[in-house]
């Protein structure tokens, strides 16, 4: 029987649920990595986008917080690449944007972005966009139990 695993239970739980968040410089990934580890995650993080691959297919995390600005490599193009499914699922995916206007929104959305957010965001929203795109994904019986 399918059971989401709880990401308001215990971090140091043998099995909580991991958030991998990725960005270039420390300073824009530690608000993320942060927010996501007071709302009970186990977060991990990359600065690159080959150390993101690997990290990704080592940890298979639920959820994955995306800075789409990585200087020279392309955020959306990680996006895509980090998207692909797997055996053990496709994480959801919520993107860092510098810009809010329409472009980097449609560019997000045709490669599998689940969410966004745009520079400058407040931490607890993040994590209450990935809780909420967390319960959308749970089948409905269970969903009360991310509630």
């Amino acid at each position: 029987m399918w059971r989401p695993r709880d990401p308001l239970g215990d971090p140091s739980s043998p099995d909580p649920m991991t958030a991998l968040v990725v960005g270039a410089r420390e300073s824009l990934r530690r608000p993320a990595a942060l927010a996501l580890s007071e709302a009970r995650f186990r977060v991990k993080e990359a600065a690159t986008p080959g150390e993101a691959m690997a990290r990704s297919r080592a940890l298979r995390p639920h959820v994955i917080v995306l800075d789409v600005a990585l200087g020279p490599h392309d955020g959306i193009e990680l996006c895509r690449r980090l998207r692909v499914p797997s055996d053990h699922g496709t994480p959801l995916v919520v993107l860092v944007l510098d810009d809010a206007t329409e472009r980097p929104f449609l560019e997000a959305s045709l490669v599998g972005a689940d969410d966004f957010v745009t520079r400058p965001y407040a931490p607890t929203e993040l994590a209450r966009k990935v809780l909420a795109g967390l319960r959308r994904r749970a089948p409905a019986v269970h969903r009360r139990e991310f509630a």
